[in-house]
């Protein structure tokens, strides 16, 4: 074979080379942009910034299905103005809003339906106040400067695993070097993306098929998490690489959980207003199978911290830790106590993943609250 042609074969093996490089370098830049736009959908389409609350849900969403939230951001019908409607308010954080069910599947929704069907000569209303990320700290914004003003009669409070999450702080959820603070201020949650960039998506300022490679052969820097989304949907799998779960049974936010459960119900007593509160269900428990392990992500994603996340006895641990708090409170204060947790068996036909209820769970959460509603005979 003469020179001339050698150099020609290397010369087209070089230019196929860079041809197949470059295609799959914007192959990943629209796949990556893609995946960016899913992200600020899912995160940012459906909740709106607070300035006192960080987030709450956006008023009439515009989406593919009904979320059913009113012009005062409750996830329900319309407050109704009449003074012969019985108010019911629900305080706590993603398990009580849901947002991955349709509002007719959720707990607050069915109560209303129940209590209608049982009380037919009553006008009864119940507004879901809940919202993803809310801790008792939310709950007590929610309820002064937002709930109070429609005068409820009664507030059903659960809180537990985002007051938990508090504990800990992942660098992508907090500012570089932050630790634990009483008052939460450490984690910044939802709005991280106003410390830090918004979530934008700036095409070919990265090399993204070298990046490819390097994680399919070492596994990332962990350097680079800060910089990694949150809301990434292969976050939780790029932590566990750089994670690992231990025995942790230090929850540092448990106190001040408990002095804030206690603060808030004294708030709305003060109303007077009935109180209600409920422990918080949770699938952790030692009997998982693999397709249930399989589902749980809150651990590295919210409690990652110096390189270590609790694992699935610490959460089980924690949760119970929490929820026996709540029970604490209630005998002390006097309130009555709804114990969802206990009602719900711990499988994955109740649980869409660590703690979310499926449309199954919440028809016992609400069956649960009715009955508890008819032996205090509140609406009498």
């Amino acid at each position: 074979m003469s020179t001339h042609k050698k150099k020609f074969r290397v010369l087209l093996v070089i230019f196929l080379l860079i041809v197949a490089g470059t295609l799959g370098e914007i192959f990943l830049q629209v796949q990556q942009y893609l995946k960016v736009r899913l992200i600020t959908h899912r995160r940012y389409g459906f909740f709106e910034v607070d300035p006192f609350l960080q987030i709450r849900p956006k008023r009439y969403p515009q989406f593919d299905r009904d979320l059913h939230v009113n012009a005062d951001s409750f996830r329900g019908d319309p407050v109704s103005d009449d003074p012969d409607t019985y108010r019911i308010f629900v305080l706590g954080g993603s398990t009580s809003y849901s947002y991955t069910l349709p509002y007719e599947q959720t707990y607050p929704a069915k109560l209303q339906k129940k209590l209608r069907q049982e009380y037919p000569y009553r006008k009864i209303q119940v507004e879901n106040a809940a919202c993803d990320w809310y801790s008792t700290e939310h709950s007590i914004i929610r309820y002064l400067f937002y709930v109070r003003y429609y005068k409820p009669q009664l507030v059903i409070i659960m809180h537990a695993v985002n007051d938990l999450f508090r504990s800990f702080a992942p660098e992508w959820w907090c500012r570089p070097g932050d630790t634990f603070r009483r008052d939460y201020s450490h984690y910044l949650g939802p709005v991280v993306g106003l410390e830090r960039t918004r979530v934008k998506y700036f095409p070919f300022t990265e090399f993204l098929l070298y990046k490819k490679i390097k994680n399919m052969l070492f596994a990332p820097d962990p350097a680079q998490l800060a910089h990694i989304d949150g809301e990434d949907p292969d976050f939780s799998e790029k932590v566990r690489r750089l994670n690992h779960p231990a025995a942790i049974r230090q929850f540092q936010s448990l106190p001040v959980f408990e002095e804030n459960l206690k603060r808030l119900i004294r708030l709305i007593r003060e109303d007077n207003v009935r109180v209600l509160v409920a422990t918080q269900p949770y699938i952790y428990n030692k009997n998982l199978s693999d397709s249930e392990k399989a589902r749980l992500y809150f651990a590295p994603l919210h409690c990652s911290q110096n390189g270590a996340y609790p694992d699935v006895e610490s959460m089980e641990y924690g949760m119970d830790l929490f929820n026996r708090a709540i029970v604490r409170v209630a005998s002390e204060l006097n309130v009555p106590l709804v114990d969802l947790e206990k009602g719900i068996p711990k499988n994955e036909t109740y649980f869409l993943d660590d703690i979310h209820p499926s449309d199954a769970a919440t028809e016992i959460e609400s069956q649960l609250l009715l009955g508890e509603i008819k032996r205090l005979k509140l609406m009498e």
